[in-house]
Parts: structure tokens; C-alpha cells; sequence
């Protein structure tokens, strides 16, 4: 046996024992509707929205820029907002427990065919990467369920196309993010923000990725924020839906 093989041998040896961590794939596991949520839209999302007329409007995280015109010339009665995946410029409107869709230049968001009045949709929170045609991830509550559930809804270019309850079954949140694009959130889960209030304000924080300490990026003043998302994949830009005067 070479010198080198037996120096080789020799160092895999000590390394065993002295118990070098190995790396170990986690096992996929379903995930909760709760967990999911928090993921994609951040835990004070856990909450219902507010049920105000919005309008949407295109911020910088610059501390002192004014915000831009973004979205439908007139108020609408949207709780959450999902811009479009990639090759998709329409913006996603939660509507009355529907889903509309807004794109320039629309006055305003239009209804998409296949909604359906027995499932109350509750929230918008992804797209599945790569998926032909688009699947966008929300909840639901359908009648008689007392509580959201995850389902699929099957986009395509005259309306929803199918609607179906999802298992979700990944091993944890960077699964998740491999899997789906969060607008909240960049590429691969990072950078997520989300909107939080006190008694004077509202702001915009952002996270590192979920789970981390939020930061403040943001203050907006005693405007309300019901829902917030980058406008882009640079992370230059923010929309955010706020509430009408």
C-alpha cells in the first residue's frame, strides 16, 4: 500500500471517530395550511385581513420616496394581491373570496371564469415554478369545512381551469421555496416581508427568510397595509396594498 492511500485511509478513519457530522437529507412531510401560510405570507398574515376598499401602490424601500400609481385607476374590494409569475403581467386580486385579475391597461380587475361560489378562496400564496399552464397555491374554505385547506387552482388564459385540493408534501421551508414562487418573498425564500401596524403606523419588515427577526424598511404613516410583495425579481421595488382614504 502507497504512502499516500495509507495517509488517506488513515484520515477517513479519525474522521469517524471523532464523529464528523454528515449531512442528512430530511424526509418530506405533509405540511399544514398554518405552516404554509406563514411561509409564503409571514406569521402576522396568520390573522384575517381587513375587509376595506385597497388600491394598490408601487413603493421603494427607500426611506423617503413617495409611493407610484401601480395597479387599478379606482379602489377596489381586495384583501391580498399575488403578482403574476414570470411571463405573467397580471396581478391576482382577492375579491369577495374570488380570485380577479388585473392588467394594464384594465380600468379595473376582472373577474376570472371558474371561480366557484361553494369554495371561498382565503388567500393567494404562490405559483408552482415551471408549471404549464400556471397552478397558483391558495386557501380555501369549501362548503361545509370549518377551516382553510390548501388547494390548486389551474390558470389558464379564459379563467381558472381546475380547482383542486393539495397535499403538500415537502420536507420543510427551503423545499418549499424550491418548489414554489412566493412574491413575498425572493428567489429561494429570502428577503420576505410582510406588513405590521401599531396604534400610530404601518410598516413593511422584512426577514432575512422566514422565521428570522423581522426589520422595519418601511414606514408608511397611519396608511393601512392589508398585503405587501416585491414588484420584481431585483427586489428594487414593493407593492403594496393599502387602504383608500
Amino acid at each position: 500500500m502507497t504512502t499516500t492511500r495509507r495517509a488517506l485511509l488513515l484520515s477517513t478513519s479519525l474522521s469517524v471517530l471523532a464523529g464528523c457530522p454528515t449531512t442528512i437529507a430530511q424526509p418530506a412531510q405533509v405540511q399544514t395550511p398554518v405552516t404554509v401560510i406563514e411561509w409564503a405570507m409571514g406569521g402576522q398574515q396568520l390573522s384575517p385581513g381587513s375587509t376595506a376598499h385597497h388600491r394598490l401602490v408601487l413603493l421603494s424601500p427607500a426611506a423617503d420616496t413617495a409611493p407610484g400609481k401601480a395597479g387599478p385607476e379606482q379602489c377596489v374590494a381586495a384583501t391580498a394581491f399575488l403578482p403574476g409569475p414570470p411571463g405573467d403581467a397580471q396581478i391576482y386580486f382577492l375579491v369577495g373570496g374570488e380570485v380577479q385579475a388585473w392588467r394594464a391597461p384594465m380600468v379595473q380587475p376582472a373577474r376570472l371564469e371558474g371561480n366557484d361560489d361553494k369554495l371561498r378562496v382565503t388567500r393567494l400564496l404562490a405559483f408552482a415554478k415551471n408549471a404549464q399552464p400556471e397552478e397558483m397555491l391558495i386557501t380555501a374554505v369549501p362548503a361545509g369545512a370549518t377551516g382553510e385547506q390548501l388547494y390548486q387552482l389551474t390558470l389558464t388564459a379564459t379563467g381558472i381551469q381546475r380547482r383542486a385540493p393539495v397535499t403538500l408534501e415537502v420536507s420543510g421551508q427551503e423545499a418549499f421555496f424550491a418548489k414554489y414562487s412566493a412574491p413575498r418573498c425572493l428567489d429561494g425564500g429570502r428577503r420576505c416581508v410582510s406588513a405590521s401596524h401599531d396604534s400610530l403606523s404601518a410598516f413593511i419588515d422584512e426577514q432575512a427568510k422566514r422565521g428570522s427577526k423581522p426589520e422595519t424598511i418601511k414606514k408608511l404613516g397611519e396608511t393601512k397595509v392589508a398585503d405587501v410583495a416585491w414588484a420584481g425579481p431585483d427586489g428594487k421595488a414593493l407593492l403594496a396594498l393599502v387602504a383608500c382614504p
